[in-house]
């Protein structure tokens, strides 16, 4: 498979949980390296961010130096969480933001234990729906952190389905910190690619992705169900689509137009 299907199919692993709300979920080629659950910010509130590391394998088993690439896969809106449905009204800023810091820890942990053994590893951050649009925020933030680490390794971002939070990236970005870095984007970042298929509203209910228009991906195959945003269609349209092309999103209206 290639790192695109990699990334769309561990998208929607990362739903897979045990009776504990543990993430267990993963794939072929794949071990779960890092699972973090609603961690909780000061003060003992929980937002609900959820999100899985995860490292490919090597062919041999016993060379470390021989494992692959990391995929971070952020989760999206399960509505049978309420932190979920509150975090859908600002498309995830908060349910990142508050948790920043100890996700950002977790993740350069992960990220220092693989270039230590593959200097050469990728690194590509991912996520369907809501898990997209934190999967934006979380790509400038690890990036930046990366930066001021001198690390250097190769950086990708794969959203799906998710709703578009560039202007909303920046804005906020800016509130935050005093600045947004636009060399982040423009100089760091390997590649942008952000998929969505024609019936699916989800990812129309943002603006433009960051990245801007140029990085959105229609998927063409025909699906006018209302299963058409789920990570479960995605995954399995991804491989045996007709086509993908580099195709903006124009409006609402638009939807099931071909």
């Amino acid at each position: 498979m290639t790192i695109l299907e990699d990334a769309v199919n561990l998208s929607e692993a990362v739903y897979i949980k045990d009776g504990s709300g543990t993430s267990t979920g993963t794939i072929s080629g794949y071990t779960l390296v890092g699972e973090y659950n609603d961690l909780v910010i000061e003060g003992g509130a929980q937002l609900g961010l959820q999100f899985a590391i995860y490292r490919s394998l090597g062919a041999d088993a016993e060379d470390p130096s021989d494992d692959g690439d990391l995929i971070i896969a952020f989760r999206g809106t399960e509505f049978d969480q309420s932190e979920d449905i509150a975090a859908a009204t600002d498309l995830g800023w908060e349910q990142w933001n508050e948790n920043r810091t100890l996700a950002l820890d977790r993740i350069i942990t992960e990220v220092n234990d693989i270039i230590g053994d593959n200097s050469n590893a990728k690194i590509t951050v991912t996520g369907h729906s809501l898990g997209g649009s934190i999967a934006q925020y979380a790509t400038y933030d690890l990036q930046n952190q990366l930066k001021f680490q001198s690390i250097s390794n190769d950086v990708h971002l794969k959203t799906v389905g998710a709703p578009g939070v560039g202007a909303d990236l920046v804005s906020r970005v800016t509130s935050r910190d005093g600045y947004y870095d636009s060399e982040i984007l423009e100089d760091y970042i390997n590649s942008v690619e952000h998929y969505y298929n024609w019936f699916d509203a989800v990812p129309r209910l943002g603006g433009d992705p960051w990245g801007g228009s140029s990085t959105w991906y229609r998927i063409n195959y025909v699906n006018t169900s209302f299963t058409s945003h789920g990570a479960d269609t995605y995954a399995a349209n991804i491989a045996d689509s007709i086509a993908i092309t580099q195709t903006p999103i124009t409006d609402l209206l638009s939807i099931g137009e071909n």
